[in-house]
């Protein structure tokens, strides 16, 4: 398989596997530890790339993924939702039918919603800074919510929500405590973001 990577991304590569090279060569594993967050991911990827840490492979497998709501489990949290806020079911029907992360729709400008899509600007940034946007087609549930959430007078941001990710996020844990089901919707450094 041929690999695409730009010269910036090449040179990362490179400038990490000269460090490691410095360094005497270490275990990967202690060695990244001693990087840090911040510089893991690409140096991992040029050890693999190099060939000489075949042990850093992620097992996927293994990585815990959010699994999305029963059919009850939804009716339920939309039954409630209406006594969170005014624009918490809309905005849950907005999420959980879009898959969009709470800080995506929070970037959702009303410009951004057509009749039939809605664009996600902020993303999650890939490797090199890049920031991807992305096109989400509407179902009837999504394009409703759209329609309920631009009716609704002016919230206290300019977005189509009205509020910040962590209202949402206050709005989701309220939910939560009230029908006993995990909305995983909570922040990143605490729980997964919605699916």
């Amino acid at each position: 398989m041929q690999e695409h990577l730009g010269q910036r991304t090449l040179s990362e590569y490179e400038w990490y596997l000269r460090r490691w090279e410095a360094d005497g060569q270490p275990d990967p594993q202690e060695w990244l530890k001693r990087l840090g967050a911040h510089g893991q991911r690409n140096a991992r990827a040029a050890l693999l790339r190099a060939g000489v840490a075949e042990a850093l492979r992620v097992d996927h497998a293994v990585r815990k993924v959010p699994q999305a709501f029963t059919t009850l489990e939804l009716a339920k949290l939309r039954r409630v939702s209406p006594a969170v806020h005014v624009r918490c079911l809309a905005t849950l029907d907005l999420l959980y039918g879009t898959g969009a992360r709470i800080s995506e729709a929070e970037g959702i400008a009303s410009d951004d919603v057509t009749t039939s899509h809605m664009v996600l600007r902020r993303t999650k940034r890939r490797p090199g800074g890049l920031r991807v946007e992305r096109a989400i087609p509407l179902s009837a549930l999504t394009a409703a919510a759209a329609r309920e959430l631009r009716a609704l007078p002016a919230g206290r941001m300019p977005n189509l929500l009205g509020v910040r990710a962590h209202t949402v996020q206050d709005w989701m844990r309220e939910l939560e405590d009230l029908t006993g089901i995990r909305t995983h919707a909570i922040s990143s450094e605490r729980r997964s973001a919605p699916t």
